[in-house]
């Protein structure tokens, strides 16, 4: 009963767990992956057999940080899905593949030190007996790339000395990569000491960019303005580079755009008459307000073609003012400098009232007309009490002519409500007009005396680096006058050259200067410009408007600044400060804006307190500490000055032997710092204390040392380590130390312990220190230490060990067992099972400062038994080939001994191989495993004839019964067993055996395998093929039925029939076709009981019989059948007529005309689908030839007999009879004579 369940249980594991080796390769063919980039996996699943597997699941284990949301697939067995792989394989057949394509898309901030792990699953409920997946797992490294586009441009090509200049710098990642780690640098360039920057990501800073962002993500754009001040005396070309590096690789690395060169602006004045109209000047440049209340704008230039008005800049010389209108009576487009000629105008222009007015001072006797007049007038209305404006006077007179000639301008303001007239442009303090008589420098010209010669600016004559294209020029003045306010004024700036035409004249007003109420706080105050404020000092900016009249706001960067309502502001940070003020009651308001700027704190760093032990002290000591900071060759730049108290410093009282001041500690020194270089008269203030204290150095720690083996108690010391700490921070070139054996001695200098760094010292010995000034004998100082000599523990040297594969440590009396010397790697206890070669270190510690240790070492060297293959019995057909062995060789008996067997050896008998190894070492170490080899042999088998079938319905399928060839297969032998498989593999792994029906798969013909084995080796097997045909049936041809009408003996429907005249009918024109006919179907099937085809064949039963047509390929013997039928058709039932009767013609008293067909219905009898013909004779009725034909108009004879024909019009039988015809004489008539009529009209007509 047990055995019978044993076998029940394993029948039912082997066909519950069947077997199949799952292979699975997952691969993405890169050994890299890029971030921001789409990942293809191929997952190819590949059942190796033997057998079929069963509910296959394959999923996925998604890289760490990958968005499952992201992930699609698809199977070649036409499944998809999102998110991670998950599938399920019904069946997969032995050597069956399933492929799925995998995308993953990488995110682009995806960890690019992190590799990307992407792993197969795979479960089934078919045992695997190879477990193992080497490439499930696809693992590719980081290979990040982001394709940074740097572009920095401050959208010009030249730049202004003392100006601002802003770059934006533009930072693009096209991925596909997020950048990550990098680095913005943007040093300041070559003689830049200012520099502002700002980013989009919200950092900000001042000096060089070196600015770290953790990440750039793919498509993100980072901007930063950098805001450069060019110093005024900034030389050669402004060249600003930008880098960016980043640990992310640039596959396209270069950077044509991170460089932007400016050079420099000409150091000549730029004129322009066309890039502002004359209005556009007087508005926009001049006045530049929007409150300003301007009208009646008009204006002159005498000057030809070209106009002597325009507009001035600077740019990069040293003209004293930086822009505005130009006046001249010469063409304003010849202003700029060098001064190396005079200009000679052509044209004429005057002005009646600028005549009139310099003639009545009779400051020019032969004064008579003024040429090239050049002016302006408008009307303004002014909002406070007073107004002004800065103007520059030029001239080609200066020079030769600067005694005696006197080209003029005036600046006439007129009251349009009084009438009043005054000129504005006069020398300073006086009632003076300006001209080139009225301000003078007779270092020009030593003819005549000089005039105000404080207001005469420079002489440009011959220059060619002078700014303006004339010969001298004033400084810069102010035309002002008070007015009142609301009140219309009308004003003329005119200039016009002295009774000729020739040595030119020009006046300069500044921009934005023409001040009639506007807001106005002043210029800025920069770094570059020499105008910034000191650090943690302030300035006060005043609008200088009437609060009565104007409301105020204030603010820093364009942020509104709270609490500041008023005209005035105290400024203490740097930054933007911009003043908008509303005229009350108004709509209009006035605004102006200042950058200040804060000079940096000195270079300096903080002195520290000095502290000695005697009161004599050097203050400079504290300088090398405030300038660590300052490059050496650049401390000379700094002036210090030192103050014993605040009191002294406030009273400007200086120490006048910094150097050597005594003091008896507990005071404060003021130290100022002068930066001799920048004079910026910014300097930095300090303070330190002066401390006296005592001079008893630090009392050294215990010096403490081990003892060397074997332990005597006494050691080598350095004293000297201790130098250091009993000086305390004073300089060793400037003290002594000695060490000595006892107080008195330290006390006396001498004797001292020479040489001090290599003494042989005691344990507990006390070592006493004296510390001396070299230069003070006062300051000396003395403390002591002990010296400790501690005793180094020994260990026990142990042999090396030689083992086979484990060796136990034993115990050590002194000591721990460590894997690394000195105690490093693991420590190892007693009793610890060692299983690699390797050094062990037995090593001992006193656990003290120092420790003292002592070591000793031993290898150990493990032989590892191996351990060879232990393969499963085998059984094989015929023959074994030995396979190679992973360790160990092959013998013919234990222990290595018998016969040595190698890989390669072929096995023809069964028996028992021993499989054995060994070290070879001593000890020496082996292992053996064994198995059994059964050979059986293949049995023999029959190829088979094909297996033929008929088809049923011709589509090439057909069952067939493959048992019938298993006799011929096996040749008759009994003890063979055969299966038959539908693939040649199937057969090979046997599996999948088909029963002893199977219907073809391939239509018409296949071949299937039939597997030969003996009976108790299954494994032997021989296989043949065995060819199964599905032969075509014949194809029936469609066969008329057989009709005969019922002649013989009318009324018994029998007649008889000749079948072979259906045979061409039956075949249709096929060849090699045989036709049988037969009374039923299963004869026609079985082809029994034919009808001979050649002999009349009488009906049975009467009237109509199916027959039965076989139609047989002559060469398959396949046969179809098919049928058709015998009919016998009735004849028909004609009624025999009455005589018909007809009179004679009147000519022949025996025949008449007759019409036949007038007894068609009397014959009939009522009948239909039948046709009546009349005929003469009896034969030519019988076979429907020569018809009476008209019927219905035939010339009869008495007594004569029509024969009467009835056929069935749908079967063609036909019966006669006979019809009487019937003459009757009538009465004869005499023909009449014609009537005569007279017409008594002549109309044809009568009566």
């Amino acid at each position: 009963m047990k055995r019978a369940l044993l076998c029940l249980f394993l029948l039912i594991s082997a066909s519950v767990f069947s077997q199949a080796n799952l292979v699975v390769v997952n691969t993405d063919n890169s050994a890299t992956y890029t971030a921001g980039q789409i990942r293809t996996y191929t997952v190819t699943v590949t059942n190796n057999g033997p057998e079929i597997a069963t509910n296959v699941v394959v999923s996925d284990v998604l890289p760490v940080g990958i968005d499952m949301t992201t992930v699609s697939w698809s199977g070649s067995n036409g499944t998809t899905g999102t998110g991670g792989l998950n599938d399920t394989i019904a069946t997969l057949a032995n050597q069956g593949v399933v492929t799925y394509t995998v995308n993953i898309p990488v995110p682009s901030d995806y960890d690019q030190e992190e590799n990307l792990v992407y792993e197969i699953v795979l479960t089934s409920t078919s045992v695997d007996p190879v477990p193992e997946c080497e490439f499930c797992i696809d693992t590719d490294t980081p290979a990040p790339l982001a394709d940074l586009v740097i572009t920095k441009t401050n959208g010009q090509t030249q730049y202004l000395l003392g100006e601002n200049t802003t770059y934006t710098i533009t930072i693009t990642n096209n991925g596909p990569s997020d950048v990550v780690n990098a680095v913005v640098n943007d040093p300041l360039p070559l003689g830049i000491t200012t520099m502002t920057w700002s980013s989009s990501m919200g950092t900000s800073g001042t000096g060089a960019i070196s600015d770290a962002i953790s990440a750039i993500t793919n498509g993100q754009v980072i901007t930063y303005t950098v805001v450069v001040s060019v110093p005024v005396g900034f030389l050669g070309n402004l060249t600003n580079v930008v880098s960016v590096v980043s640990a992310t690789p640039d596959p396209v690395p270069g950077c044509p755009q991170c460089s932007d060169t400016d050079t420099p602006r000409p150091k000549f004045i730029s004129t322009s008459t066309t890039q502002y109209t004359v209005p556009e000047l007087v508005t926009d440049v001049l006045v530049d307000s929007e409150c300003a209340l301007i009208s009646n704008i008009t204006w002159s230039s005498g000057t030809g073609n070209t106009s002597g008005i325009g507009y001035f800049h600077r740019q990069n010389s040293d003209f004293p003012l930086k822009s505005g209108v130009l006046l001249s009576t010469a063409s304003a487009i010849t202003a700029p400098g060098p001064a190396t000629n005079t200009s000679t105008t052509g044209a004429a222009g005057s002005d009646a009232e600028l005549l009139s007015y310099m003639q009545s001072l009779g400051l020019d006797p032969t004064l008579s007309s003024y040429n090239n007049v050049t002016k302006i007038e408008f009307d303004f209305t002014p909002l406070t009490d007073n107004m002004s404006f800065n103007f520059l006077f030029a001239s080609d007179e200066y020079g030769t002519f600067q005694c005696n000639w006197s080209d003029a301008f005036a600046f006439f303001l007129t009251n349009t409500v009084t009438n009043t007239t005054t000129n504005l442009a006069l020398v300073p303090n006086t009632a003076t007009p300006v001209s080139v008589i009225t301000i003078r420098d007779n270092v020009n010209n030593t003819t005549c005396n000089s005039v105000n010669p404080e207001y005469f600016g420079q002489f440009n004559g011959g220059s060619n680096i002078s700014a303006i294209n004339f010969e001298g020029q004033t400084v810069v003045m102010n035309a002002s006058s008070e007015v009142v306010p609301y009140t219309v004024y009308h004003i003329k700036l005119v200039i016009g050259n002295r009774n000729d035409t020739s040595f030119n004249s020009a006046v300069f007003l500044e921009a934005g200067s023409f001040n009639i109420g506007q807001a106005n706080i002043g210029d800025d105050l920069t770094i570059v410009t020499g105008q910034a404020i000191c650090f943690g000092d302030t300035t006060v900016l005043d609008s200088a408007l009437d609060p009565t009249i104007y409301e105020f706001e204030w603010r820093n960067n364009d942020v509104i600044i709270p609490g500041e309502t008023g005209p005035i502001l105290v400024v203490s940070e740097a930054g933007e400060y911009s003043l908008i003020a509303s005229n009350i009651g108004t709509d209009c308001e006035m605004r102006d804006s200042i950058i200040i700027e804060f000079n940096p704190p000195l270079p300096v760093e903080d002195p520290i307190d000095l502290i000695q032990c005697q009161p004599l002290f050097n203050l400079r000591e504290n300088q090398a500490i405030i300038l660590a900071n300052v490059p050496v060759a650049e401390q000379a730049n700094y002036e210090f000055y030192y103050y014993a108290s605040q009191a002294d410093f406030d009273n400007s009282i200086l120490i006048g032997n910094p150097d050597a001041y005594l003091s008896a500690g507990n005071q404060t020194i003021i130290i100022k710092v002068e930066d001799l270089v920048t004079s910026t008269q910014c300097d930095a203030i300090f303070s330190f204390d002066l401390i006296v204290e005592s001079c008893t150095p630090p009392q050294p720690a215990d010096m403490s040392i081990c003892d060397e083996l074997p332990n005597d108690g006494q050691a080598v010391f350095d004293l000297t380590i201790n130098d250091a700490l009993v000086l305390d921070g004073e300089p060793a070139s400037e003290n002594t130390v000695t060490y000595h054996l006892t107080q008195d001695d330290a006390n006396n200098g001498t004797p001292f312990i020479s040489p001090a760094n290599a003494y042989l010292g005691s344990n507990n010995q006390t070592i006493y220190v004296r510390v001396q000034n070299n230069d003070d004998p006062l300051a000396v100082g003395f403390t002591n230490f002990n010296l400790i000599v501690i005793p180094t523990p020994e260990v026990v040297e142990m042999a090396d060990v030689v083992i086979c594969d484990e060796y136990i440590l034993p115990a050590v009396t002194v000591g721990n067992y460590f894997t690394g010397a000195n105690g490093s790697g693991t420590q190892l206890q007693p009793g610890a099972s060692i299983t690699s070669s390797q050094t062990i270190y037995v090593y001992a510690q006193s656990g003290t400062v120092p420790n003292c240790t002592d070591e000793d070492s031993f290898t150990v060297e493990i032989n590892i038994t191996p351990v060879v293959d232990e393969p499963l019995d085998v059984v094989r057909c015929n023959e074994y080939v030995l396979p190679e062995l992973t360790v160990g060789n092959y013998f013919t008996a234990p222990d290595g001994s018998g016969t040595p067997l190698f890989a390669g050896d072929v096995i023809t008998t069964t028996q028992l191989v021993y499989i054995y190894a060994e070290t070879g070492t001593v000890p020496n170490c082996s292992d053996q495993s064994s198995f059994t080899i059964s050979i059986f042999e293949s049995p023999e088998a029959v190829t088979p004839l094909p297996l033929e079938v008929c088809d049923d319905n011709n589509d090439g399928i057909a069952a067939f019964l493959l048992s019938s060839k298993t006799g011929e297969i096996a040749a008759g032998n009994a003890g063979l067993v055969v299966t038959y498989h539908e693939t040649l593999t199937n057969a090979q792994n046997n599996v999948l055996p088909l029963g002893a029906s199977y219907t073809n798969i391939n239509a018409w013909t296949q071949t299937v395998y039939a597997r030969v084995t003996n009976a108790g080796a299954t494994d032997c097997a021989t296989i043949v093929e065995l060819v199964l045909v599905v032969n075509p049936r014949p194809v029936p041809n469609a066969i008329s039925n057989y009709e005969l009408c019922d002649t013989v003996t009318p009324g018994d429907l029998i007649e008889e029939f000749l079948l072979s005249t259906k045979t061409a009918e039956a075949t249709g024109g096929q060849a090699g076709i045989s036709i049988s006919y037969h009374a039923t179907l299963a004869d026609a099937q079985t082809g029994v009981s034919s009808i001979d085809p050649n002999v009349p064949y009488a009906n049975t039963p009467a009237g109509t019989q199916q027959i039965f047509v076989r139609i047989q390929n002559d060469a398959t013997g396949c046969s179809a059948a098919t049928s058709f039928n015998l009919i016998v058709n009735p004849l028909p039932s004609p009624v025999a007529p009455t005589p018909l009767a007809a009179c004679s013609d009147g000519v022949n008293n025996t025949q008449a005309v007759f019409n036949l067909t007038t007894k068609t219905n009397e014959i009939l009898g009522g009948q239909s689908g039948f046709s009546i013909t009349y005929y003469e004779s009896a034969a030519d009725a019988g076979l429907g030839t020569n018809p009476i034909n008209p019927a219905n108009a035939y010339l009869g004879q008495d007594g004569q007999v029509i024969h009467v024909r009835m056929e069935n019009e749908d079967t063609g039988c036909s019966n006669t009879t006979e019809l009487t015809l019937q003459v009757i004489v009538g009465p004869v008539a005499n023909d009449p004579q014609p009537l005569t009529y007279c017409d008594p009209n002549n109309d044809g007509f009568g009566t």
